[in-house]
């Protein structure tokens, strides 16, 4: 890992190693051409081939919310697009999730595992919610085997553990999967490494300048160390806004999420199959609530998110909280409110993953996750020349990011903004003169 001269004029510069970076990187020195009904516009110059990239991380690669987040992947197959608009912000989310998925399952050794997903509904309310999630879920998707509408009875059918007393009704996703994030980023960035894209870890990104006569941006960092690029792809998560221009501020809002790990053994069999297991609380009060600020994802009302795994390597992996980060080091876990979130969820729904974790608890941890107010990401360009961002993922990084990324990679090759990231342009977010980001498609 080394970094190229001053003079060596990069083609992109992507600013942040997480998933989101590493997956641009890759799919930007790939060959690979995006074909979808999807897309819309496609890359002039789709081959990756002799372009100057260069990748800067501030820490080391996915050593903040990629490397901290426990990996689960909602999937439910290829989508179903028909006659819907390339921008159909549902369908875009379930085709990212679907070629994120396909990436993850060809990488070699990244703990991936294709164990399907389980939502859990514990009050009538929430029992028609996942009925409602079912019925406009369910046209959407090309093979609809691929999602189920459990009754309680099918629930425990699926899981034997569960406390059929507290469950309603169950949502079954069998395409979704898990991953070890953290050796996806890296796998990721192997990659692109390998296929010459320059990765320089420990050097923090300072300021972005455009140099208008030269049609550059000058990128500097704390080291005093500076790069010129032809275009430059932000994608450092929660802290986008320290590294813009204050006129270029942006609605991200730092949440933070609470997590802890048991080394489960031993453990009942069915839990030793365990799905990923989600609960309606938090999806529902989010349906509720998306026009509310930011902030408010952080009240009581909320305080029940939960999901959790059995890992690759045999641990449990439960939590879920979401709690406004008060700075960007702010890691430190609230252990009452964990253990509120897995009391009144995890703990409840299944009794037997309350022993796995009073058995052997290894201990907890937070990561800092990048949130909008409606919940998708902010992909865009920012300046109408070559100033790119891509932030806001927040919980869904690992799950829609390497397949986003694809048509961002197309984008940035020399095509038009694809259509299908049209719905996560800035624009929808801007409020007040706060926000005063021009964007533009090109």
């Amino acid at each position: 890992m080394h970094a190229r001269g001053p003079n060596d004029v990069q083609d992109v510069l992507i600013i942040g190693g997480g998933i989101i970076g590493c997956s641009l990187a890759a799919h930007l020195v790939s060959n690979n051409k995006v074909s979808s009904r999807a897309t819309g516009a496609l890359a002039s110059t789709p081959t990756g081939e002799n372009l100057k990239v260069t990748l800067v991380e501030k820490q080391t690669l996915a050593s903040e919310a990629t490397g901290l987040s426990a990996g689960t992947i909602w999937s439910l197959g290829a989508p179903k697009w028909g006659n819907a608009s390339p921008s159909d912000p549902q369908l875009a989310y379930l085709e990212f999730s679907h070629r994120s998925n396909k990436i993850y399952e060809s990488i070699p050794d990244i703990g991936f595992s294709k164990c399907g997903c389980l939502k859990l509904a514990m009050t009538e309310e929430e029992s028609t919610f996942a009925e409602q999630e079912y019925k406009k879920l369910a046209p959407l998707i090309s093979d609809t085997s691929n999602l189920k509408l459990l009754t309680r009875a099918g629930v425990k059918e699926k899981l034997s553990e569960v406390d059929e007393k507290v469950i309603y009704r169950g949502l079954y996703a069998k395409e979704s999967s898990q991953v070890d994030c953290l050796k996806a980023a890296i796998a990721l960035a192997e990659k692109a490494e390998q296929a010459g894209t320059n990765i320089i870890e420990s050097v923090e990104v300072k300021k972005i300048e455009r140099d208008e006569e030269k049609g550059l941006y000058r990128v500097s960092t704390a080291c005093g160390k500076s790069w010129l690029s032809k275009k430059v792809c932000v994608c450092s998560g929660a802290w986008v806004n320290e590294i813009l221009d204050p006129a270029l501020h942006l609605p991200i809002v730092p949440i933070k999420g609470q997590m802890t790990i048991c080394n489960g053994e031993p453990t009942p069999p069915s839990l030793q199959s365990l799905p990923v297991i989600y609960f309606f609380t938090s999806y529902m009060w989010w349906s509720k609530n998306k026009t509310k600020p930011a902030e408010k994802i952080t009240t009581n009302e909320n305080i029940n998110h939960c999901y959790g795994k059995r890992g690759s390597d045999g641990r449990y992996y439960f939590g879920g909280d979401r709690l406004l980060a008060r700075h960007s080091r702010d890691y430190e876990v609230e252990e009452d409110t964990l253990r509120a979130t897995m009391t009144h969820k995890a703990f409840k729904a299944i009794p037997a993953i309350k022993h796995v974790f009073e058995g052997d608890q290894v201990g907890s941890w937070a990561g800092i996750m990048p949130f909008t107010e409606d919940g998708s990401p902010i992909v865009d360009n920012l300046d109408g020349k070559g100033l790119y961002v891509a932030t806001g993922f927040g919980p869904e990084g690992m799950t829609t990011g390497p397949g986003s990324m694809m048509f961002v990679a197309d984008w940035l090759k020399g095509g038009e903004k694809p259509a299908i990231l049209k719905a996560y342009s800035v624009d929808r977010l801007k409020k007040d003169d706060k926000t005063t980001t021009t964007t533009k498609e090109n």
